[in-house]
């Protein structure tokens, strides 16, 4: 497993972080309840996160799944 794919554990941690969170901040962030605005925020954070991770994997596997994009998928 590369360093890299530590990230994917982010994403896992915040959401089960946000209930700790809400006990101790604002009731209310853009007029969302906070628990809320934080599994929305992470819900696009982890997305984010993913592809990053997709782009710096450099496996030949993603490199491949490129290609077959790019091409169109023909061998």
């Amino acid at each position: 497993m590369k360093p890299i794919h530590c990230l994917g554990l982010l994403p896992f941690v915040a959401f089960f972080s946000g209930g700790w969170l809400a006990e101790h901040l604002a009731p209310r962030v853009f007029g969302l309840p906070f628990l809320m605005a934080w599994n929305v925020l992470w819900l696009v954070a982890s997305s984010g996160i993913m592809a990053l991770m997709f782009c710096l994997d450099g496996s030949t596997r993603a490199g491949a799944i490129a290609e077959d994009t790019v091409d169109g998928g023909r061998a």
